[in-house]
């Protein structure tokens, strides 16, 4: 049996340039190549939810521009329900530049646009169907979150936060938190720390469920892999 997945964040289009290495102040080089794919941290979720079999309704908002009818050509195929991905008609879509050095090491830009706009009544509106789960990212405003919470909390439905960006955001009005996921850089600024010791993932994992009130921590570890902490 399918499980309904909501998932509410960002999209956005993705310019990829790579390069030999970044350029230094007051210096040109030439890039290797570049491309655009679709991205963003909501439409990349719902699209990894759809393809693992998923029912996933996405909820997200662009610009009314050529950019936005890319990203909604994109997500169709993948067969996301983007009844609720809304238009803004005054700020474009969200643009991220990843620029990519020799080696895989990259430095990102991102121009939120339309994602900073998100209403959340987008969000009271998808809840009158009923979901098995949702997933939300810090890419959107803080009261579409906070709606989100307080919904899932109502209706039983378990709300997993991949806590990046890295930005202030205040935890205490959020509702229904079941599972926080932050990289190791996310989870120290959460913390109030400088970086995330060797060693301290259980400490760390224990002062994010502290602070935030999720019944369980989920913390990325990159090639080491992840560290759980709670039961959700």
């Amino acid at each position: 049996m399918s499980h309904a997945i909501l998932v509410v964040g960002s999209i956005n289009l993705d310019l990829i340039l790579r390069c030999r290495r970044l350029p230094v102040e007051g210096e040109a080089l030439l890039g290797e190549r570049y491309e655009y794919i679709p991205g963003g941290k909501g439409a990349n979720q719902a699209v990894a939810a759809a393809r693992l079999g998923s029912e996933t309704a996405f909820v997200g908002r662009t610009g009314a521009d050529s950019q936005g009818r890319i990203l909604r050509a994109s997500l169709a195929p993948e067969r996301v329900d983007i009844a609720l991905l809304s238009e803004d008609p005054l700020h474009a879509t969200g643009l991220a530049v990843v620029i990519v050095e020799e080696g895989g090491t990259n430095r990102i830009l991102v121009y939120p646009g339309a994602n900073d706009y998100l209403p959340s009544a987008d969000v009271e509106r998808a809840f009158e169907r009923r979901f098995d789960g949702a997933i939300v990212n810090l890419e959107i405003p803080d009261e579409a979150i906070y709606v989100l919470g307080r919904l899932c909390e109502a209706r039983g439905v378990p709300l997993v936060l991949d806590a990046g960006p890295a930005r202030r955001f205040d935890f205490a009005p959020l509702r229904g938190l079941t599972v926080i996921s932050p990289n190791e850089s996310e989870a120290a600024f959460i913390v109030g720390t400088s970086a995330l010791a060797p060693g301290a993932e259980e400490e760390t994992a224990r002062r994010l469920k502290e602070r935030t009130g999720a019944e369980c921590v989920l913390l990325k570890l990159g090639a080491r892999g992840a560290f759980l902490y709670g039961e959700a």
